[in-house]
């Protein structure tokens, strides 16, 4: 996680193995979304949720789930994995797409305090 968060400030691509189709980028108002719900819960712990989200069931999609809402694949994700998702993660953005699984996790690591 740490040398992938190196990656990121530095403005490098942390996930180069990720396809194309989830390595969109993210619109300046979808930064702003995702810096104002860090407020909501503990980034670094999300951080690391979302790492691995990315490396056990993104890398497993099809191009055609790129659409699909983010913070809706990683409840459905945690549910079938049995796990607790931080508190506050609710107010993570809607509108955000599985295809920009990557530039949110670099957004994210920008925001650890």
């Amino acid at each position: 996680i740490e040398k992938a968060r190196r990656l990121s400030l530095v403005g490098q691509i942390p996930f180069s193995s990720l396809r194309d189709e989830f390595q969109e980028i993210l619109s300046q108002e979808e930064k702003e979304k995702i810096q104002k719900s860090c407020k909501f819960f503990p980034v670094e712990c999300v951080l690391r949720y979302l790492h691995d989200f990315i490396l056990f069931f993104v890398r497993e999609r099809d191009a055609e789930e790129k659409n699909f809402g983010l913070r809706e694949c990683i409840q459905i994700y945690a549910e079938e994995k049995n796990l607790k998702l931080p508190q506050g993660f609710e107010q993570f953005p809607e509108g955000i797409s599985l295809s920009q699984c990557a530039s949110s996790w670099a957004e994210l690591a920008l925001n650890i305090t």
